[in-house]
């Protein structure tokens, strides 16, 4: 892993405020470089990636789960850019069925205390790992939702099977992402 990817992972963290997620990269011998200032932030996520994971974490207050999930993510992503994710699936996956099933699926979890810091799960912590790798590789200079959206496509959970069962692919987002929006 770069260190500029391992840079936007620490960023992300700073973005979930949780010392346990740098604490999960560090024990795992991945991190090298000092805890990067909350100005950082900025550079790393672009300012839709940075709602997107704001609304993930409310997703966990309001549908459920012990830890945020790449689920919430999706639900995030499907509510904060319905236009660009009705791009991206395939005709007979309309975006209220999508988010039926995500909802579905989180309801089989419990709601957490107002009180709990809900933090990443380790299938989040692989999801912004990819995302800032994705992000590098393409010469970005921030994440963007379509990164994570990318990222998600690989996760093998709910969230990636629900896309790939609606036909996103990583080739389709960016694709679309580089035509002009009508």
């Amino acid at each position: 892993m770069s260190n500029k990817a391992l840079r936007h992972i620490l960023i992300a963290a700073v973005v979930f405020g949780t010392a346990s997620f740098v604490g999960e990269i560090v024990k795992a011998g991945q991190l090298s470089q000092p805890k990067p200032t909350p100005g950082d932030v900025i550079k790393a996520f672009s300012e839709d990636a940075s709602k997107m994971m704001f609304v993930a974490r409310l997703a966990v207050s309001d549908h459920g789960g012990a830890t945020l999930d790449p689920e919430h993510f999706l639900l995030a992503f499907i509510q904060q850019s319905a236009n660009t994710m009705g791009r991206f699936v395939a005709p007979e996956w309309p975006l209220p069925r999508l988010e039926a099933e995500i909802a579905k699926t989180l309801k089989a979890f419990p709601k957490p205390s107002e009180e709990a810091d809900v933090s990443p799960g380790p299938r989040t912590t692989r999801l912004l790992v990819a995302a800032a790798e994705i992000a590098v590789a393409e010469g970005s200079a921030s994440v963007r939702p379509e990164d994570l959206l990318r990222a998600m496509i690989n996760d093998q959970g709910t969230a990636g099977n629900l896309l790939r069962q609606a036909g996103v692919t990583a080739e389709g987002i960016t694709s679309v992402m580089r035509r002009p929006s009508k």
